[in-house]
This record gives structure tokens, sequence and C-alpha cells, in this order.
């Protein structure tokens, strides 16, 4: 993430600008489905990336999550669930970094699919007892330097979703699409992982 391809926040930052100063073409299209990862530096970001670095891990990839709800917005779970603009987003993490994925696999149909289940999000509160769930796990994983899933399976309330719950679900709902995981215990460097090591996912940013 971060520097790969030469590139920092502050690099695609300027390319935004760049795009908007030339009548708004876009040098990456985005598409419903696309699925952003962030990389914080804030102290809480890096909280989250220690707490879930599973066993045998050098380090997690990102801390947050989001899913593509059109070429000009994905929804993401903050403090409650929101539609950002993709190019408010680049902005607001100039300082920071950011990835973008894509399974370009799935037909207009699919993505619209996963764009649909995102989209019935948006407005709900962030699903703070979840974060407590996974945060216990990720204790007691420490303290047994292993990988546990057992206090996050206990969370079932779609009605209060975190960042990797909105994602997981948007594609299990919407496609039956799952990765690698039960979507009611993923989190996001899970699901980056997963992208990662799978051939029909490509980063397009």
């Amino acid at each position: 993430m971060g520097g790969e391809n030469g590139q920092s926040g502050e690099d695609r930052f300027a390319r935004v600008l760049l795009v908007e100063e030339k009548g708004g073409a876009e040098i990456v299209s985005f598409m419903a489905g696309d699925i952003v990862f962030t990389r914080g530096t804030a102290w809480y970001s890096k909280l989250i990336r220690w707490g879930t670095r599973h066993t045998g891990e050098t380090r997690s990839r990102t801390n947050h999550t989001g899913v593509g709800l059109d070429p000009n917005y994905f929804i993401e779970a903050l403090h409650h669930v929101v539609a950002t603009k993709w190019s408010d987003f680049a902005k607001n993490n100039a300082l920071g970094t950011f990835e973008i994925w894509r399974n370009e696999a799935l037909t207009e149909v699919q993505r619209e699919a996963v764009a649909a289940k995102a989209r019935g999000y948006l407005g709900r509160d962030y699903g703070y007892s979840k974060i407590l769930l996974q945060s216990l796990d990720c204790i007691l994983g420490k303290v047994l330097c292993m990988d546990v899933m057992a206090f996050r399976r206990l969370a079932f309330m779609d009605k209060y979703p975190i960042c990797s719950w909105v994602v997981a679900y948007s594609y299990f709902n919407g496609i039956g699409y799952s990765f690698g995981i039960s979507p009611r215990v993923a989190d996001p460097d899970e699901i980056h992982d997963f992208v990662a090591n799978h051939e029909d996912w490509k980063r397009v940013e």
C-alpha cells in the first residue's frame, strides 16, 4: 500500500486536482462494487492494525474499508454509514494511503446488486458493540498467541454495522459472495488479504 508503485497519498491527491482542472475527466473509472482500503496514520488506526494482525503476519495492511456505490460515491461506516465522494476521499486522505480493488469477473448486474445492498446501510448508526467484541477477540488472541474469533461470532445485529460488516454483507447478501470467512467475523485486513491473493481481484488505484 502506501508507497507501492511510487505513489503517495499526496501524489493521488494531486492527480485528483488535475482531473478537476481538466473538466472532470476520469483517470480511473470507479465502479459499483469496488472496495476501498485505507491505512490511516492516527493512533487508533495503528491500534486497529495491531489488533487485527494475525498470527505469523508481519503487519496488517489496512484498518478501514468501504464499497463502491457508483462512479462518484462509495459507502463507508464512520460514526454512521455515509456515502462519500471519491474525490473528497482523496483530498481527506492526502496524508494517508489507500488502495482500491475490483473483482473483474463480476457482471454489471452483480455489481449493482452489491451496491444496492450497500445503499441499504445508509444512515445506520455505527456498531460500537461489534468493535468491543472484536477487541475482546484481539486481546485474547494476543494472550494465547493465536487467532481468536469467539466473541465477534456473537454479533448478529445488522442494524448497527461497522466498516467491514458493510463490505462483507453487501457482497454476501447481494450476490452470495464471501471473502473466505463468515461476513459476521470479517475485518478489513482479512478482506484485503483475500482480494490481494485471488486472481479475479485487481488493484485499480
